[in-house]
């Protein structure tokens, strides 16, 4: 899988998380995403689903998804927005954590 493709991966999982939180079971109020390659946080091509995770560290309206097929046409949408910030952790490794 390319990394624009779990960058889409990582929407998706969000929004999962959201239709799990409707009350009808108890989910933990935070989505966490964990990498270790830098062209997920960092590069030189920032447009499409890059600008959301390198340039503006957040993630909200539609998404669509960045190869394949289905590419531009197929997906996702966030009703709110949501916000983040890269840390640190080890080993060139970073993380997010996104409240919900």
């Amino acid at each position: 899988m390319t990394i624009p493709e779990h960058l889409l991966v990582f929407c998706s999982g969000l929004l999962s998380h959201l239709y799990w939180d409707t009350g009808m079971c108890e989910v933990f109020d935070a989505y966490v995403a964990l990498v270790s390659d830098r062209p997920f946080y960092e590069g030189r091509n920032n447009e499409g689903i890059y600008r959301f995770f390198r340039e503006e560290y957040s993630v909200y309206g539609c998404i669509f998804k960045p190869t394949g097929v289905g590419k531009n046409k197929d997906s996702i949408a966030l009703t709110s927005r949501y916000d983040f910030i890269w840390q640190d952790l080890s080993d060139g490794r970073k993380y997010y954590i996104i409240e919900i």
